[in-house]
């Protein structure tokens, strides 16, 4: 008699398990995490505001949480910083933080974005404060943000990171709408991930975390667990990069950012 053995995994499923297994002990997920059939993914291209994002997600489901001895991990994790196992110990439904394009495995996902022009200003100064070999021409670095080779290539670029979430039809939430109206804008997020939360505690987490919360956050942390957190603000881009540069993101952008309502050049 032959053994039934069940329901097969895809191929690339099945390979990207084998490729996880030869990892050392104590790695992070990473690329090869397979989400939960409960997972939400939050996904952004690197600067597009998910720490904060997470931080607004977790005060928001949870009032009484400590923002000061939060480990966002426990509550909202990150693939690159989380093991799997440690994946697979929280209570679900979970919110997982990713940078990837879409990945296979990856059911429903809310897509975080950021002006271009602002990801290249705050991405390049977050890379030269982590020590990666970056150049130190914010010129030259907008090229391989919006045109390539992205800096970090698992991330792509900008386009076609942004290109492949929404050709997903994936719920967008701008981050210039969360600075504008943080109530209003995690609201947003809540409804996308499918998850509730009172009036009062979006309320309430609209108002605990800031900025300069985030920032007290991060201090506690250990150096290689802090994302940089700057000055949260916009339009820093428009006002520092020069000319040709911003003529470069607009010309390689304008269809994604016109869709994405940034008028402003």
């Amino acid at each position: 008699m032959t053994r039934s053995r069940g329901p097969v995994r895809p191929l690339h499923l099945r390979a990207r398990r084998a490729i996880r297994r030869r990892l050392r002990p104590g790695a992070a997920a990473g690329v090869f995490y397979l989400p939960h059939p409960d997972d939400t993914m939050l996904v952004s291209y690197p600067r597009s505001g998910s720490t904060w994002m997470r931080c607004l997600l977790a005060a928001a489901l949870d009032p009484g949480l400590d923002l000061q001895g939060v480990v966002l991990g426990d509550v909202v994790p990150d693939i690159y910083q989380s093991t799997e196992g440690h994946l697979r110990s929280l209570p679900r439904p979970l919110v997982v933080k990713s940078h990837q394009p879409p990945q296979p495995g990856y059911g429903r996902a809310l897509l975080l974005v950021r002006h271009p022009a602002d990801v290249v200003v705050s991405y390049h100064r977050y890379l030269r404060l982590a020590d990666y070999p970056v150049t130190d021409d914010p010129a030259a670095f907008a090229r391989e943000v919006v045109v390539g080779p992205a800096p970090l290539p698992r991330f792509d670029t900008w386009p076609r990171h942004t290109r492949a979430w929404l050709d997903r039809g994936v719920p967008v939430v701008r981050y210039e709408d969360l600075l504008a109206d943080p109530e209003r804008g995690l609201g947003q997020a809540l409804d996308a991930l499918g998850l509730t939360a009172s009036a009062a505690a979006i309320r309430g987490a609209a108002q605990r975390v800031t900025p300069a919360t985030l920032r007290a956050i991060e201090s506690a942390q250990p150096r290689h667990l802090r994302s940089h957190v700057g000055a949260g603000g916009r339009g820093t881009g428009l006002r520092t990069l020069d000319d040709a540069t911003l003529a470069l993101l607009r010309r390689e952008t304008a269809e994604l950012t016109d869709l994405l309502g940034y008028e402003v050049w």
